[in-house]
């Protein structure tokens, strides 16, 4: 019989592996349009894919602070 302990060490890899791979499409596809629309820091949403699928939460999060946070450059026209 497995027990709690044993169930969790099973499944959090695979959790982490589906979080991973998860925030990694996400950023991939919005990496895609946000190129589009406003221009893509280092330009290559392959590159930021593949960031987040290695670092995970850490990648999605520098992600996020150079394209949606104030502390981007905007463009003033």
């Amino acid at each position: 019989m497995i027990n709690w302990l044993q169930l969790i060490t099973l499944l959090f890899p695979l959790l982490l592996i589906v979080l991973h791979v998860w925030l990694a499409l996400y950023i991939f596809f919005d990496a895609k349009v946000f190129r589009n629309r406003q221009g893509l820091f280092l330009d290559s949403p392959a590159l930021w894919g593949l960031m987040t699928l290695i670092s995970g939460i850490i990648g999605a999060a520098f992600y996020w602070l150079v394209h949606y946070s104030t502390l981007r450059k905007t463009i003033s026209s």
